[in-house]
Parts: structure tokens; C-alpha cells; sequence
């Protein structure tokens, strides 16, 4: 989610398993030198981790090479310590990540071999060519938002489907959508499909908090020792002080997740469960200092709204956040596509390019970001936070909510501009959405994508900037 919870990559190859691999690209040809034939491109594709790891390895010569690792969203190169090509093969040593690899070219065309790293030892496999570097996006600025802007941004970014809504003052909602709802099939995406919204949930639960502090279930000022002592064990010391108004605005100083191999191992683990063994991780930054950024944060603040209403988030959520604002078609759960396609499914890096992938992050941590809803029904959402009205909060409660209360630029679910704009972004790694609400021009707008890259990112933004008044008069 980015704001999400994701494996630490830079670890590298600390936990490549099985290989998967398929083949694509021509080799650079270079001067007849030992090994020559085996210099260019080659890729590989380790889908035992999650999210895969991607690899391009570009031998330029009997001793230099480069080694890159792709994330969804970027690229970066990892020192290569030790590097020697022959006619039969190759050496590779990553010395910060303790890797040695052997590989040679295999009558299927494929680089082969050991990969060590510790005691662990396992087959590593790349196949000619560059697979995953993404085009650099380039895109002029929108001077109108239409369905044919759109359907361009969408092909740049290499993505199934996407989507925008928006709307200015009182001027008519606009939902726009394109693509397809898997790239598997044919079955193409309507402005009512349901689209996951990552961490742009954590505004909501912001939202809900203010809504129990004003029916006096709890206060900004209560802490986890107050609330959650017992309820995910014994609140240590370090984290005892911690208070909802720390927790919804990243100052809390708790890590940004539960360790992945633990979430891995307990996939069924509860919102305490999840928020026990999270605050058994020594505090990264002291209380209220810093800004650090954590799902942790609100899975603790999602429980301690449950402990105080004595009902569970999701129906928390609808009962007061949902429908007092018409919104009727969340879910809660899953990334949505039947059999049948009824809905939009995520993607995520495949062999050969994305595949459905629906898998969502656990539902321990659904205060942080699992929801999926229409588009015109988050606009709905939006509308509330550039309007503030009255009838759903105090103009005091909205003012808490849009303002950074230790300082900085993040408030409580939002980032804020210096011009009072609040933003977010999310994703569960599968989908990528953005959302943005102008107070002051009276504008609000949101864009979702059903993948996660680099340039899906770059597009999904630009098409909130077609929003603004002056690309998209008409």
C-alpha cells in the first residue's frame, strides 16, 4: 500500500526460490572476446517472492557487468562486487548481500546455475533479453480530459484498465473509465466497477475516528495503554504514551509493518493478534518527533475505534462513514473478479507481462487499506471533505482532520499541500489509486488503476491534474 506495506526488496536475492522464466530479445553483439556471445541482456523471474522479484543482469564484458532489480514501481542497480565471463559461463558476487552465483548457457538458451547465499543454495536461471524495463512515460499536459486522453494515458501506462472522476463546484460529476476488468479476458470495465483504493482507506478511518470522538466513545487524546492493554497484550512501555492523534498522523514511531515472514506464516491473524506482535518490534522514532509513515499505525487506531464502539470497523464504517454520505457499494474484502469477470481483478508482474493476481493484503489490516468502491461513490467521499458539512461533523472535527497536528504535511489520513490541498495515494501492490481534493477551487477528483508500475503512477496523476478547472472547460 504507499504508502503500503511491502517486502523489504533491497534485501535482494535474501529469499529467491524456484525460478520461472521465458524468453524474449536479441543479443548485443561485441567485439570476439572470450565469453563474447554471452554479453547483452538477460532476465529473470523469481514468482517466489511476493511480489516477484525481476532481475535484468547486462554483461558488458569478461569483468564488468550490471545487475538491476526491478520493484512494481522502479528500478535500482545492486553493486556487483565480483564479476568474471568465460566462453563456458559466469561469476557473480554481491558482497553486501554475502550472493556468489555460477551460472552457464544451457542448450535451452538459458544462464544456469547455483545461487548461495549463507547456507542457502539454490538454481537461479535468466533467459536472454531485457523483459522489464518500462519505457520512459512521456505525455504532454492534458488540455482536455476526455475519453480519448484517457485511453492514451492508459496504453502509455501499460495498464488493463483505468479510471477518473471528478468534479468542479456544483458542475456535474464526470467518471470516465477504459480497458478491460482482467487481461485475461475481453470483459471491459463500467463507470459503477469496483476499484481498490489502498491506503486512501486510512482517510476514512481518520474520518471515522472523528466521528466516535464527537459520539464520545473515545478521544483523540486516548492512548493505547488506556485502550488496548489486554486487548493485544501487554502495551509496552515504549508505546504505552502512543494516542490516536499519534497513530492517524504516522507519529506514533511504530514500525511501517508487521515482519513479512510473520505475516506470511499467520495469514489468518487478527487485528489484535496483528497489533500484539507488531509492538513487540522496537519503536523506529520517538513519540510525536517524526513523520513515519506505518500500517501499523492504523490497523492499532482501526482496533482501538472497535475496543470503543464495541463493533467491528467494517460495520463501524457503514454505519456511520458510508451511508450517512449515499455510498451503498463498498466492499470490504478480496479484489473483486468472479469467474465471470463481474468485476475489475488487480495484477500483478508475471513472466511475460501482468496477470491477474487477486490477492489483497490480509484482513487484519483492513483500517489501513482494503476497501473497494465505485468511483463516483469516492468522489461522494471526497465531496465531504471539501465541503465539511455540518450535519456529518463539526467544523472543529474537519479542522482536526485537515490539519497536521504535530507539524509537517500529513494530517490525519491526508497529505496537505502549503495551499491547503489534500491528497493521498494507495495500493495493495495489485492496484494503484490517487485522490486529491482542492478546498479552495472547490474541486475534487480520483483516478485508479487495476496494476501497479512506474507509469501507471505517473499517468493516474496527470489525469488528477486534467481535472482541474482549466484543462477540462469545456
Amino acid at each position: 500500500m504507499p504508502h503500503h506495506a511491502t517486502l523489504d526488496r533491497r534485501s535482494l536475492l535474501a529469499g529467491l526460490g524456484a525460478v520461472g522464466i521465458s524468453c524474449l530479445g536479441a543479443p548485443i553483439v561485441f567485439a570476439a572476446t572470450p565469453g563474447a556471445h554471452l554479453q547483452g541482456d538477460w532476465s529473470a523471474f523469481i514468482d517466489s517472492d511476493d511480489p516477484p522479484t525481476r532481475l535484468r543482469l547486462t554483461i558488458r564484458g569478461r569483468q564488468a557487468a550490471r545487475l538491476t532489480l526491478f520493484t512494481t514501481t522502479d528500478e535500482m542497480d545492486v553493486p556487483v562486487s565480483r564479476f568474471e565471463l568465460t566462453d563456458a559461463g559466469l561469476l557473480l558476487d554481491v558482497a553486501s548481500a554475502g550472493i556468489t552465483y555460477t551460472a552457464q548457457l544451457a542448450a535451452d538458451g538459458l544462464l544456469k546455475g547455483p545461487c548461495s547465499r549463507g547456507s542457502a543454495r539454490f538454481e537461479l536461471a535468466f533467459v536472454r533479453g531485457d523483459l522489464y524495463s518500462e519505457p520512459r512515460y512521456t505525455s504532454p499536459p492534458l488540455r482536455r480530459l476526455d475519453a480519448a486522453a484517457l485511453h492514451r494515458l492508459r496504453l502509455l501506462a501499460r495498464a488493463p484498465a483505468m479510471g477518473v472522476a471528478w468534479q468542479h463546484a456544483d458542475e456535474a460529476t464526470q467518471v470516465l473509465v477504459d480497458g478491460r476488468r482482467s487481461i485475461a479476458g475481453n470483459a471491459t470495465v463500467a463507470t459503477n466497477d469496483l476499484w481498490h483504493i489502498g491506503s486512501v482507506t486510512k482517510s476514512m478511518t481518520a474520518t471515522l475516528a472523528a466521528r466516535l470522538v464527537e459520539r464520545g466513545f473515545i478521544q483523540w487524546e486516548s492512548t493505547l495503554g488506556d485502550a488496548l492493554d489486554g486487548v493485544a497484550g501487554d502495551i509496552p512501555a515504549a508505546y504505552r504514551d502512543v494516542s490516536l492523534l499519534h497513530l492517524l498522523s504516522h507519529r506514533g514511531g511504530l514500525p511501517r509493518d508487521l515482519p513479512e515472514p510473520e505475516l506470511r506464516s499467520h495469514p489468518d491473524l487478527s487485528a489484535a493478534d496483528y497489533v500484539q506482535a507488531a509492538l513487540r518490534q522496537p519503536a523506529v522514532g520517538g513519540l510525536g518527533e517524526q513523520m513515519l509513515y506505518s500500517n501499523v499505525d492504523y490497523v492499532a487506531a482501526g482496533l482501538m475505534l472497535q475496543v470503543a464502539a464495541r463493533a467491528p470497523w467494517q460495520q463501524l464504517m457503514r454505519s456511520l462513514v458510508f451511508e450517512p454520505l449515499g455510498i451503498d457499494d463498498v466492499a470490504f474484502a478480496g479484489n473483486g473478479a468472479d469467474e465471470g469477470l463481474g468485476q475489475p481483478v488487480g495484477h500483478s508482474p508475471g513472466r511475460r507481462g501482468p496477470v491477474p493476481d487477486q490477492g489483497d493484503v490480509p484482513a487484519c489490516m483492513e483500517a489501513a487499506g482494503r476497501v473497494r468502491l465505485a468511483l463516483p461513490s469516492l468522489l461522494r467521499f471526497l465531496h465531504a471533505h471539501r465541503d465539511r458539512p455540518e450535519a456529518f461533523l463539526t467544523q472543529a472535527s474537519w479542522h482536526t482532520l485537515h490539519t497536521p497536528p504535530f507539524g509537517g504535511d500529513y494530517a490525519l489520513g491526508w497529505s496537505v499541500s502549503p495551499d491547503g490541498v489534500l491528497s493521498h495515494g494507495g495500493t495493495n501492490q495489485r492496484w494503484k489509486c490517487e485522490v486529491r481534493v482542492d478546498p479552495v477551487r472547490r474541486v475534487v477528483a480520483c483516478s485508479a488503476a487495476n496494476i501497479l508500475n512506474r507509469n501507471t503512477q505517473l499517468a493516474l496523476l496527470q489525469l488528477l491534474d486534467g481535472a482541474e478547472p482549466k484543462a477540462s472547460s469545456r
